[in-house]
């Protein structure tokens, strides 16, 4: 019987860029000294398919050979998904570009060299592929050119300079979570596509459909606007995870833990409300199977992950 482990529950939302640097320390503490891998840069946000973005690896200030990179890894907690991009290395550097089954996501990309890996998060928006964005703008009553005008606009009177700083993707089920908060005496409004959704409170969103996220915030003192800021985000479904298994074989697939609800069906049809679900077919062919983990054990109650699969069954 096989055994299949669905993704760990993790946190996609970020509040400042700052927070990546937590993450490095803590993969600072995670892998001896060394194994240190420098890569530069840390981040890299993918906007269109034919976009190729490079990647310098070093190691104590010197190039990694392209003979001493012997993998990469395109993360989403435990699940690869490095067929989405082209890999070119070369003597200190890799250069990646999205392949035509690149999805929209966040990723953690493992730059696995003979002597330590380096880590870069992957962002890929890929708003070329936005089509809703046009939709967002009707919805909100402007054109498109004044949609993506208002990302990062800034309006300052009284008050001292904000922005925000989010992540160009998050995936659906998650927590939008920023903590930014008024000057003292003011009022402020957080707002998402146009709709209001917190109100002289931190800004706690949970994202439930994929589509563009323009968040807006709105800060007053009375009556007068003293700060307004914009930022343009994406949600997206956690990719698909493909997998094989041959006929009259157990599949043993695990939810993330730490959920108290679990919903699984195969090709639509409702199969099991445990943690694990063991997928067999007599018939070889293609079958969807999908689990809802919903009402977290800790966090915000609403939060939730949806994690789909595509097994081939073979002969």
């Amino acid at each position: 019987m096989r055994v299949i482990h669905l993704p760990q529950s993790c946190t996609y939302a970020r509040l400042r860029r700052s927070a990546w640097g937590l993450i490095s320390l803590l993969l600072a503490l995670t892998f001896p000294a060394w194994s240190q891998i420098q890569v530069s840069p840390e981040q890299l946000v993918f906007e269109r398919l034919d976009q190729s973005q490079t990647i310098q690896v070093r190691r104590d200030g010197a190039p990694v050979l392209a003979d001493e990179m012997v993998s990469f890894q395109l993360l989403v907690d435990r699940s690869d998904y490095a067929h989405m991009f082209k890999f070119e290395k070369a003597a200190g550097q890799v250069t990646l570009t999205p392949s035509k089954t690149c999805e929209v996501g966040s990723y953690l990309l493992r730059i696995a060299t003979r002597r330590g890996d380096g880590w870069v998060r992957v962002y890929t928006p890929l708003r070329e592929l936005t089509t809703s964005l046009e939709a967002m703008a009707r919805r909100i009553g402007v054109s498109v050119d004044v949609l993506k005008q208002r990302v990062g606009l800034l309006q300052v009177m009284s008050r001292q300079r904000v922005s925000l700083d989010l992540p160009p993707v998050y995936y659906v089920g998650s927590v939008l979570a920023v903590d930014l908060q008024a000057a003292e005496g003011n009022t402020w409004t957080w707002e998402v596509n146009g709709t209001a959704v917190a109100e002289n409170r931190p800004l706690r969103y949970v994202i439930r459909e994929p589509g563009p996220l323009l968040i807006t915030y709105t800060e007053k003192q009375g009556d007068l606007v003293v700060a307004q800021t914009s930022e343009l985000t994406e949600a997206a479904p956690e990719p698909e995870i493909a997998t094989s298994v041959k006929v009259r074989t157990d599949l043993a697939l695990n939810a993330p833990e730490g959920y108290g609800v679990y919903r699984w069906t195969q090709d639509g049809r409702e199969v099991s409300a445990d943690r694990t679900y063991t997928f067999r077919m007599d018939a070889a062919g293609a079958y969807s199977v999908e689990v809802t983990a919903s009402k977290p054990l800790s966090g915000d109650p609403k939060a939730f992950r949806h994690i789909r699969y595509r097994i081939e069954v073979e002969p």
